[in-house]
């Protein structure tokens, strides 16, 4: 019987322990899910979660994902993506691109999908568990009179967070904030150069663990969305 479930960074059970502390069981994964060494004290399939959002079926083998069920063996989904191409992987089975740093909890949308706003917002994602983080921030662009209060721009190039590293002590908002104190910033104070504003939100992005390569990419979409509004904006 265990008391207490030790996770990995990602969520992923690794370790339990009885009331006393002791340790009764212990599992390590591949980058696949399949089991590499488990030991247990007493019943073998003691903790029946996998990868987070996983729960091991003991007949099929498979891993039941929520909305579809995960296979360890070949490393992805046994059903097409119900939100098919909208979630990001053109081979409508695949998993994450990376499991040692992204996750998949509903089986619906990959964790770090680039985008716009309202893309990421639209009904096809609902229930995936993420929300939709704008490099340039909406009030920044109510600042800069490119929109008002009341109306999000969904053209606004954007990427799919969890909690975790959305809003949470560690994620890129918190991030952000620490960014804007080391430069004499309050924490919804904006840089009026674009640029030193985008150094500060795409820093707080990879302070939060997005790769380097998708938080450039995402940049130079997000400074091709601003010179379209200031152009719209004059023409206006």
């Amino acid at each position: 019987m265990w008391e207490v479930l030790v996770s990995d960074y990602l969520g992923t059970p690794v370790e339990a322990y009885d009331e006393e502390g002791k340790k009764v069981w212990e599992r390590n994964l591949d980058i696949y899910g399949r089991v590499k060494t488990e030991e247990a004290l007493g019943e073998k399939n003691l903790i029946p979660f996998r990868f987070q959002g996983q729960y091991e079926d003991e007949e099929t083998g498979l891993y039941y994902n929520r909305f579809r069920y995960y296979s360890p063996e070949e490393g992805c989904y046994t059903q097409q993506d119900p939100i098919g191409l909208a979630g990001g992987n053109p081979t409508l089975y695949g998993y994450v691109y990376d499991t040692l740093c992204e996750l998949d909890p509903f089986g619906l949308a990959i964790l770090f999908e680039t985008g716009t706003y309202g893309g990421l917002n639209s009904s096809v994602h609902v229930g995936d568990g993420l929300q939709a983080h704008e490099l340039i921030r909406h009030k920044y662009l109510v600042q800069k009179k490119l929109t008002s209060q009341r109306v999000r721009l969904s053209g606004n190039p954007a990427i799919a967070l969890d909690n975790v590293h959305h809003t949470r002590v560690g994620g890129a908002h918190w991030w952000e904030t620490q960014i804007r104190k080391s430069q004499g910033l309050g924490r919804n104070q904006f840089h009026p150069n674009l640029k030193r504003e985008l150094d500060i939100t795409q820093g707080g992005l990879r302070k939060a663990g997005y790769p380097a390569s998708q938080a450039r990419k995402l940049r130079k979409e997000a400074e091709k969305f601003y010179k379209r509004q200031t152009k719209l904006k004059c023409l206006g």
